[in-house]
């Protein structure tokens, strides 16, 4: 999961941040795929 969908503060926040902003992020991802 975590190496498929990459957050822009992925390397800042690490993966234990998920917030409304990643879950966007992965609809977006998603909606491409």
């Amino acid at each position: 999961k975590a190496g498929t969908l990459k957050p822009a503060h992925a390397e800042s926040g690490g993966p234990r941040r998920f917030g409304t902003y990643d879950v966007g992020r992965i609809l977006f991802e998603l909606a491409l795929h």
